[in-house]
Formats: C-alpha cells, sequence, structure tokens
C-alpha cells in the first residue's frame, strides 16, 4: 500500500490513466461515488432526504472540472472510516489513474494545485 507524506486537503481523480489512456466505463465517477455515498460527515442530517433517492457523500463526489469529468475527495473521509481511504488510495495506485492533489490554507486564500499527470506519485 502507497502513502503520502503530506496528505491534501482534497484531491480529484481524473479518468485518465498515467499512460495517457481513458479510464472506462464511462459511468466510473458515478460508481465510485456511489460507493462511498454512506461515508458522511457525523453532523449531517438525512431526517429530510428520500430514502429511495441516492445523494453522494461530501466527501466524495463527481464534478467537471477543467473541462474533465472527475471524483472530487476530501481527506476528512479518512477521519469517517480509513477503510473507505485506503479502499480509495488503492483504487487510484491500482488503476494508475492521474490525480491533482489542493491544499487549501486555513486563511481561505486560493487553493495550490499539484498535478500528478506525468509522474505518478503512490498514495
Amino acid at each position: 500500500m502507497c502513502q503520502l507524506i503530506n496528505y491534501p486537503n482534497q484531491f480529484y481523480i481524473f479518468g485518465k490513466t498515467t499512460s495517457g489512456k481513458k479510464f472506462r466505463p464511462s459511468d466510473w465517477t458515478e460508481r465510485l461515488c456511489g460507493v462511498l455515498s454512506s461515508y458522511r460527515p457525523k453532523t449531517e442530517d438525512l431526517k429530510n432526504t428520500n430514502s429511495l433517492c441516492l445523494t453522494y457523500s461530501s466527501f466524495a463526489y463527481p464534478q467537471n472540472y477543467k473541462g474533465e469529468k472527475v471524483v472530487c475527495i476530501s481527506r476528512e473521509i479518512e477521519n469517517v472510516e480509513p477503510l473507505a481511504w485506503k479502499f480509495i488510495t488503492s483504487f487510484i495506485d491500482d488503476n494508475k489513474l492521474i490525480f491533482e492533489e489542493k491544499y487549501i490554507k486555513k486563511d481561505n486564500s486560493c487553493p495550490e494545485d499539484v498535478n500528478h499527470e506525468k509522474k505518478h506519485k503512490k498514495l
């Protein structure tokens, strides 16, 4: 298992491998976020959420970023469920996916981007 020395606050997982191939299936973002949808902040109130509707966790959700479908991951998921964090890092590593780290500064200034397209760094 790979380890991050300095954990990012959040990061984006892209649907592209380090060898430049498109990651399949095309709905991988929704599938991954669906698997992680049960991990939520303890303060999140689900009383008003229809139990028949799937909602994504605030720790892992699909979005468009830089014109691509990505999954945004918050490192807070590690505090809620360490095995979910291990699953995410293994998913990135096993599939050799490109990811981009975001370090959110405490003074709420702009996040610093660190792109891992050319060099795949093990999580």
